[in-house]
């Protein structure tokens, strides 16, 4: 929305059509990115920008999706990824302890069928033709966890995971993008 707001035409692209999503884009496209992108896709193209918010991870073959991705794209287009990270010390905690199950949401949610690291998914984006420019790592969701539970501790919490983050950002990045 956003985007589209400040005059772009947006194409989304999803495997089930959320509530509303036709009218926050220019056009939406249903699809199972399993089988790469659809053809619907070609049609729109070519893109500034494809962002890949989360998608990846939900993918059996992601190096087949930002391959064609990148082929859509301007020649200086941008392709924006962003993807739980697997090294994250909640994960390597639970499969120290021998705790492999999913969960309902976040790093290990049940419908992840990959999972990357910091260093895999460079791998991946450089195995699809993309050269990384810049990247960031977010700490934990603490605005999302501390829904209904109060504040979670405010600031010095944030700051704690914030300078972790910094320190260490494989071991503590959440997110990687």
């Amino acid at each position: 929305e956003p985007a589209r707001a400040l005059g772009h035409r947006v194409v989304g692209v999803y495997l089930l059509e959320l509530p509303q999503a036709r009218e926050r884009v220019d056009r939406f496209i249903l699809a199972d990115l399993d089988h790469g992108l659809p053809a619907e896709v070609e049609q729109e193209a070519p893109f500034d920008i494809v962002l890949a918010g989360d998608v990846l991870e939900h993918v059996r073959d992601p190096g087949l999706v930002l391959e064609q991705a990148r082929r859509l794209l301007v020649t200086r287009g941008a392709l924006i990824v962003s993807v739980p990270n697997f090294g994250h010390w909640y994960v390597r905690a639970r499969a120290l302890l021998g705790i492999f199950d999913y969960d309902q949401r976040g790093l290990l949610d049940r419908t992840h069928v990959r999972f990357f690291t910091r260093r895999s998914i460079q791998r991946e984006l450089r195995h699809a033709g993309f050269k990384t420019v810049r990247t960031h790592v977010t700490g934990l969701p603490l605005e999302v966890l501390s829904r209904g539970a109060g504040r979670l501790g405010g600031g010095a919490v944030r700051l704690l995971d914030r300078s972790a983050v910094t320190i260490r950002p494989t071991l503590f990045g959440y997110q990687l993008l």
